[in-house]
């Protein structure tokens, strides 16, 4: 009768060993994908004037030690590419959008151009979003408001045209939008407020924006900072902006608007 049992208890073992063979496979894999990803990034900076990622990003070391990557502890996948201010000049690849476990992509005030890529919204976990200060050129990719945990989205000096995408004016987790100082066109929608309802910054001045402000713009009531200078937005100031208590900047000049506006507790007003 114990011929079964200790049958059973061999198949168990490696049953399990193999469970565990197969999810090392799959982890190995995942890793792999991340390492590639930044070698894509790698390949395609033209330059690099510190050669901090020539001599540091190299196969001899773990990805996770790689100046400016970040990993988890567990899964060793990254969740933070951080390389501001470094002078890179490049482009960024479709292969960024593989590391899926990334929460911050911080690459501000660097030389990037051409277009950002539509693959940035495989990034679900990503949290923030700050490419200010570079060169980036062509539409914001709308499926970037599809970003389910996106809190930051920092784009504001870059060559940026078109319209500004709807679903980045619905995307309910945004807290912070900065978009100033592009080429950006069109309109903001009456209903900016109804659709993200925890902003706290909204900055999109030195663009070609136009049309008129919308009153409903008091229901975004956490909002600290609104940056709407320098467009071309017309009519009327909407007294409706005093009801925003938890202001602090307000920013209309040089635009088209006429009116006057009463806030009790005095903002930054230029």
């Amino acid at each position: 009768m114990e011929k079964p049992c200790h049958l059973f208890s061999i198949a168990l073992v490696i049953s399990i060993q193999c469970y565990n063979i197969v999810c090392l496979s799959d982890q190995l894999a995942l890793n792999r994908a991340d390492e590639e990803a930044l070698l894509a990034l790698k390949a395609h900076i033209i330059l690099d004037p510190g050669n901090i990622l020539a001599k540091n990003w190299s196969n001899s070391i773990s990805f996770c030690n790689w100046f400016g990557v970040s990993c988890g502890s567990r899964h060793k996948r990254v969740t933070a590419l951080t390389l501001p201010g470094m002078s890179l000049n490049g482009t960024l690849r479709p292969q960024l959008g593989n590391l899926s476990f990334l929460t911050t992509l911080d690459l501000r005030d660097n030389n990037f151009h051409g277009n950002l890529p539509p693959e940035l919204a495989k990034l679900r976990r990503l949290k923030s979003m700050i490419l200010s200060k570079n060169y980036f050129s062509g539409e914001i990719p709308e499926q970037i408001g599809y970003l389910p945990r996106l809190q930051d989205l920092f784009l504001s000096g870059n060559e940026l045209s078109g319209s500004i995408p709807l679903t980045i004016f619905n995307s309910s987790s945004l807290q912070r939008i900065v978009l100033a100082t592009n080429n950006l066109e069109g309109s903001v929608p009456d209903d900016l407020c109804d659709h993200l309802p925890v902003i706290q910054m909204l900055e999109i001045s030195f663009n070609n924006l136009s049309g008129k402000f919308s009153p409903n713009l008091e229901r975004c009531r956490l909002l600290q900072i609104l940056g709407l200078s320098n467009n071309r937005f017309t009519g009327t100031i909407p007294r409706e902006f005093g009801n925003l208590t938890m202001l602090r900047e307000l920013y209309l000049g040089f635009n088209n608007l006429e009116g006057i506006i009463s806030i009790p507790h005095s903002p930054c007003i230029p």
